[in-house]
């Protein structure tokens, strides 16, 4: 959803809220009136029975008439004898019970349409501040997405402006083609995290799971990482072991990999420089990758909100690092549907970062080790 829709909708929203708080208002008159209305009938009654008692004793005492047939004609009047008439304590306890009924029924009924009418209003409240947030991210994804494919198109454009007016020496030429072979990258990464991203909103995308050697789909995964690892003091240690294999879509799988040595990579180059260690083992019944970091590191609060789409914590304009907050996303959506978990975790800004994936194992591997 783009602002302009929302800023169109939050006027209905506006609308319905109000709507909402006047129904909250009518209901709550509703009650208070069907309960004064209560209290004052009952009143009324208990008033009309005293009249009655005091009818009661006034036939009884100035005309004579017999007890008996005076509270046949009044039941609601009991008449001891020797005294004057008084109101049935039976019939005044009913009534009294009679109003205490109804004034429950009408505070569940009137609290019901108020526990309706405050969960929407909240329902709304939760929904426009997600709406908020929702385009908050997409605006930081708006920046982030013109910044990368615009850094690497003017650094294309610039390698050969540079080769045009002149002939470098063959070391010029592979400096400026290795700049442009990484824009390309950057830019290829790019669309791969677009268009991957697309298909697995619509549910479009279909894996293949496959036996696969941890080793050789992380090495494929790291290897232009190391390039540029040694280019900007970032030092890349991969520890995996060639006997770990498992079960995965080996496309999903180099690309979750790539992800999340990337981000680690740029994570240690925002920081000033230092390392990162890539390493698996077994984990029970499963195979496990940690991609560790001493780079920028993140609240520990916001390790769950790093796998949302194009979340990314703080504004645009300030952030450290590059990328559009998809690499995160797409990693654990393809985790999730090879059957494996990631997790982050962090001790906070400025101690580094710790990724972990689980991954199934080979069942056949897995068999043929438990037989020998």
């Amino acid at each position: 959803m783009n602002s302009s829709n929302l800023r169109t909708s939050l006027p209905v929203q506006l609308v319905f809220v109000i709507l909402l708080v006047t129904c909250l208002g009518m209901v709550a008159w509703w009650m208070i009136d069907h309960l004064s209305f209560s209290d004052t009938m009952t009143s009324e009654v208990i008033e009309l029975y005293e009249e009655e008692a005091s009818v009661a004793t006034r036939l009884i005492v100035e005309y004579g008439l017999d007890p008996v047939e005076v509270a046949e004609l009044l039941p609601a009047v009991e008449i001891p004898s020797g005294g004057a008439a008084t109101v049935s304590p039976l019939r005044q306890r009913a009534l009294e019970l009679d109003q205490a009924s109804r004034s429950r029924r009408y505070l569940w009924e009137g609290g019901f349409f108020v526990l309706v009418l405050l969960s929407t209003l909240a329902l709304i409240g939760v929904t426009l501040r997600q709406r908020t947030e929702l385009l908050r991210r997409q605006q930081n994804f708006l920046a982030a997405v013109s910044h990368e494919l615009k850094s690497p198109l003017a650094s294309i454009k610039l390698s050969a402006e540079t080769l045009i007016p002149r002939d470098p020496d063959a070391a010029g030429r592979r400096r400026i083609a290795d700049r442009m072979v990484q824009s390309i990258e950057r830019l290829d990464t790019m669309v791969s995290n677009l268009l991957d991203a697309a298909r697995l909103d619509e549910g479009h995308m279909q894996l293949s799971p496959e036996r696969l050697v941890l080793a050789e789909v992380t090495h494929r995964a790291v290897g232009p990482i190391l390039e540029l690892g040694s280019v900007n003091g970032v030092a890349i240690e991969l520890d995996v072991p060639a006997d770990l294999v498992v079960r995965a879509d080996p496309t999903a799988t180099q690309s979750v990999i790539s992800n999340l040595v990337h981000n680690a990579f740029k994570s240690v180059k925002a920081a000033g420089g230092g390392s990162v260690r890539v390493s698996a083992c077994r984990d029970g019944q499963r195979v496990r990758l940690d991609i560790v970091d001493d780079g920028l590191g993140f609240d520990p609060e916001l390790a769950e909100q790093l796998f949302a789409k194009f979340f990314r914590a703080g504004s645009e304009m300030l952030r450290r690092t590059k990328g559009a907050g998809l690499g995160l996303h797409i990693a654990r959506r393809f985790v999730a549907l090879d059957g494996g978990e990631i997790a982050a975790t962090s001790e906070g800004e400025g101690h580094g970062a710790t990724f972990t994936v689980w991954w199934r194992p080979d069942r056949d591997r897995a068999e043929a080790a438990r037989q020998r």
